[in-house]
């Protein structure tokens, strides 16, 4: 069950990585180039966003999803947000309200092209 995050209700926030979004971090996070510095900022600031505000994304409209989706992130809901004006995070949220932890599960960090051709926009 997704729900929405009360400001007063306090739930503790898990942050999961899948395996190709650690192993791209972790690529970005050693590389010495000033543009991937950046990006791998932008991607922190935005996942701890994430770990404050987890309903800060926007779900993906149901109709772009289709079994193929849905099985290979163990979801029925997916959300984006904008890491900047070159990528995309998408992830999931799971728990239910009688549980004080919810997990934002980060499955995969794209660019538009990639969103799109994904997504069939």
């Amino acid at each position: 069950m997704i729900f929405e995050i009360d400001k007063e209700l306090k739930v503790n926030v898990e942050i999961r990585l899948s395996p190709k979004v650690e192993k791209y971090i972790k690529k970005i996070q050693t590389n010495e180039l000033s543009e991937e510095k950046i990006e791998y900022k932008r991607i922190c600031k935005t996942i701890n966003i994430l770990k404050e505000n987890p309903s800060k994304g926007k779900a993906i409209q149901r109709g772009r999803l289709n079994k193929k989706h849905l099985k290979r992130f163990e979801t029925d809901k997916l959300f984006v947000i904008e890491v900047d004006n070159l990528h995309r995070l998408i992830y999931s949220l799971k728990g239910t309200s009688k549980e004080e932890k919810l997990v934002v599960e980060i499955h995969a960090i794209w660019n538009h092209k990639e969103y799109d051709r994904f997504f069939k926009y």
